[in-house]
């Protein structure tokens, strides 16, 4: 498996055709009266070009978005066309750099022959096939080691596997290695030789060496599922700051052994009870020390790791390029430290998405912001099959802080993150603490409401019925009303009962009444101009969403 980037592919090809250009003899210039006689269209037959330009354009035909199991078809595809590419493309080694485990024995042998010295990406998996001969196709591969351009292996990592993968490798730049999980495949450190960089690290189930100076100048990190030797803080930062040209970090289920003590935090649903969510002392995390700057980081994700390498890396990577974040849990006291590398971190990712939604459960207690639209969830899977797209995804967990300052901290953070975007509020959840209604006072930005069912939404309506406090101008007089939400253009209800006090239909009535001059047990009236939801859509429970459709059709009800 190879993953191939290229921003300007054919950067050489136009940089020869400009040199042709500007080489071809100069015309004089014809009277302004006569329209000039277009010049004669020009073919270079492709062979023309120079070799190492035509290789470099049949390999980028193949190489992007080719799979190792579709490779060599296209470079017999190649082979066809006629006998001057037949013979480029058999004597050219660089056609025949993958050596692949799954494909017929036949294949390897050709590739070998027409490669005997050039570099080898080696793929070995047990693709739909667990009964697969790793260790014997490694042992094919072993005595090309020192040619290894990268090596990518999913299976059971026996000890005949690991002695091959520990060989001499100075040409290796990627490694991918997936274990499969197994009493006869334990989690274990693989040894790397001494050589050249590692550019592309995706490792599942086992670790490396996290001292060694060949993880420097990384493009690409993955790391998951690693029990126990996992890197530390400084050891991760020590890779990082050395890899100022990295793009993608993605740290997933790192470790086991924490602290299962909690006092207001709890698990998260989907992961085991040993993960505690946060620290009990936020003092460390306000200052981290020199900040790691990564320009080119896109992408970052952090599902279920150490808190202070989580932390640690929030409060220090820089990466003003960052268009996708994704946390898992992040405890309310550390929002409410107001750290200015992680708000700027999250402005990125919330700046180039469409749109952004926040979800309150008042059952769990945690507030996710998220895109709606893009990338919202960590995948599983590995880095050649990664579609990068603006998204960002962070689960705060607003535990038993003080609602009012825990809140103020969740304002102060849109506010600093600059949110100039439509952004959809929902609440679910029947019991727990309840979504303090004054906030959305502070959150002109809230262009949708969605309770969910049992969600009572009374306060929420009654708040937003109210307009803002009058404002007069120089005369004393009303100058204009200013409503909480002032772009509000649709309300989502689920059905809720109530303990007492007033039935849902009471309160919307009161709703309409307040907020857009509608009185909906009288015959149908017009919703007043320049109001909120004048052309909106609104969603309400199905026992009165009905008779608000028959008195107000200008209002849409979505089933």
């Amino acid at each position: 498996m190879r993953m191939v980037i290229c921003r300007h592919p054919f950067a050489g090809l136009f940089g020869y055709l400009a040199k042709l250009k500007h080489s071809s003899p100069q015309r004089s210039p014809k009277p302004e009266t006569v329209p000039p006689t277009p010049a004669p269209t020009r073919f270079f037959p492709i062979q023309d070009l120079p070799a190492e330009l035509f290789i470099q354009i049949l390999l980028l035909s193949i190489n992007r978005n080719t799979s190792s199991g579709e490779i060599y078809k296209h470079v017999l595809h190649l082979t066809q066309v006629n006998k001057f590419w037949k013979t480029t493309v058999i004597n050219c080694p660089s056609f025949w750099s993958r050596l692949v485990q799954y494909l017929p024995p036949e294949t390897w042998d050709t590739v070998l022959k027409h490669n005997p010295e050039g570099p080898l990406e080696v793929t070995c998996m047990n693709y739909n096939n667990p009964n697969a001969d790793l260790e014997g196709f490694l042992e094919l591969a072993a005595p090309h080691s020192r040619r290894w351009s990268g090596m990518w292996f999913r299976g059971m990592l026996t000890d005949k596997v690991l002695a091959h993968m520990e060989l001499p490798t100075p040409q290796m730049t990627e490694l991918g290695i997936c274990r499969s999980r197994g009493p006869e495949s334990p989690e274990r450190r693989i040894k790397l030789s001494d050589g050249a960089g590692l550019r592309y690290v995706d490792v599942d189930g086992m670790s490396l060496p996290w001292d060694t100076p060949r993880l420097a100048g990384l493009r690409v990190v993955q790391l998951s599922g690693i029990r126990d030797d996992i890197p530390t803080v400084s050891q991760l930062t020590a890779m990082l700051q050395a890899s100022p040209q990295l793009w993608w970090l993605l740290l997933s289920y790192l470790g086991t052994k924490y602290d299962d003590e909690s006092d207001t935090d709890s698990a998260t649903s989907d992961g085991p009870s040993t993960y505690r969510i946060g620290p009990r002392d936020w003092s460390t995390f306000k200052s981290r020390g020199t900040p790691i700057y990564l320009p080119y980081l896109s992408t970052m994700m952090l599902d279920h790791i150490p808190d202070d390498m989580k932390y640690g890396l929030l409060t220090s990577i820089e990466a003003p390029k960052c268009e996708c974040l994704a946390v898992d849990s992040i405890n309310i006291s550390f929002i409410q430290s107001r750290n200015r590398i992680f708000s700027s971190l999250l402005a990125g990712p919330i700046h180039h998405s469409t749109r952004m939604s926040l979800l309150y459960s008042r059952a769990t207690g945690y507030l996710c912001i998220h895109s709606a639209s893009g990338r919202s969830e960590i995948p599983n899977d590995w880095i050649n099959y990664i579609e990068e797209s603006p998204g960002f995804d962070i689960v705060i967990n607003m535990g038993r802080a003080n609602p009012g300052t825990a809140w103020a901290s969740i304002t102060d953070l849109l506010k600093a993150v600059g949110i100039k975007k439509p952004v959809d509020l929902k609440l679910v959840g029947r019991d727990g603490r309840d979504f303090p209604p004054d906030i959305l006072g502070e959150w002109p930005f809230i262009t949708g409401i969605e309770t969910g069912d049992h969600y009572n939404a009374e306060e929420i309506l009654q708040y937003i019925a109210r307009p803002k406090p009058r404002i007069l101008n120089s005369d004393g007089e009303v100058e204009n009303l200013v409503w909480c939400c002032p772009d509000l253009d649709k309300i989502t209800l689920g059905d809720w009962k109530q303990d007492g006090g007033h039935s849902a239909q009471i309160v919307l009535e009161q709703f309409f009444q307040a907020r857009y001059g509608l009185d909906i047990t009288k015959e149908a009236q017009a919703v007043k101009k320049n109001t909120p939801l004048e052309k909106g859509k609104l969603v309400l429970p199905s026992q009165i969403a009905q008779k608000v459709l028959e008195e107000f059709p200008v209002l849409t009800y979505v089933d």
